[in-house]
């Protein structure tokens, strides 16, 4: 009973304590988006993963940390690829490694879960127009909406993945990292993870740009996981 609420987080990297806390929060109606980003950095990534996939209120949006998982096994462990994943920037040979002791039927149907998710969701709650994404909004957008990871690099980016790419762009820019935002349309709201709010401001809430708001906590870097509740504009902020 009760309303129905719409929650979204981003940015979990493998803390499995804190993706629990927020699960339990949740009414049996309530829907979460988890915008991206639940691996690398802590050690439970994988663990997360194969409990979304196992949760009917939960959709996964994929987030750039998923991305290289992904791009890494699509292109049979390219070198340069792992060697960016697994980079002291990105911090993915936990997620690796624990992806490689996975039996390998759990670990293809955790793939096909990755590659079948989607880089951006446009939901209508309260009225209101909301882009869901990982990174940044520009106009390709348009024609990848609710369409899996593997079908845009394969049949809108033509295989191609690094910078100007849609998948690349969309998963790795950021309006905070100063990427142009004139292709956000002023009637339509968007919600972004990727770049920590802290890095815009030292409070540890959402961070609202006119119509975008920012939601990765930083819960890495000592801040927080920020539950964000897109039905009546609410946050707080779990450690």
């Amino acid at each position: 009973g009760g309303l129905i609420m719409l929650f979204a987080c981003s940015d979990i990297h493998g803390n499995f304590e804190a993706y629990m806390k927020v699960i339990n929060k949740l009414s049996e109606n309530d829907k979460l988006y988890i915008i991206g980003d639940v691996i690398d950095r802590g050690a439970d990534g994988i663990k997360i993963l194969l409990d979304i996939m196992n949760r009917d209120n939960v959709e996964f949006i994929l987030g750039n940390h998923e991305w290289m998982l992904l791009v890494s096994v699509m292109s049979n462990w390219n070198k340069v690829l792992v060697d960016t994943w697994t980079h002291e920037k990105n911090q993915g040979l936990i997620t690796m490694k624990s992806l490689l002791e996975l039996d390998d039927e759990v670990a293809s149907s955790l793939i096909d879960f990755l590659a079948d998710s989607v880089i951006a969701k446009r939901i209508v709650e309260n009225g209101k127009t909301i882009n869901i994404i990982h990174g940044f909004y520009d106009n390709r957008v348009e024609k990848i909406l609710n369409m899996s990871v593997a079908d845009v690099i394969n049949e809108v980016d033509m295989g191609a993945i690094w910078e100007g790419s849609t998948n690349f762009d969309i998963l790795w820019k950021s309006p905070l990292k100063k990427d142009p935002i004139n292709a956000y349309k002023p009637n339509e709201y968007y919600i972004h993870g990727h770049v920590p709010v802290i890095r815009a401001d030292k409070d540890l809430e959402p961070f609202k740009y006119q119509n975008i708001i920012f939601i990765d906590g930083g819960l890495q870097y000592g801040g927080g996981l920020i539950l964000y509740n897109i039905t009546n504009e609410s946050f707080e902020v779990i450690n």
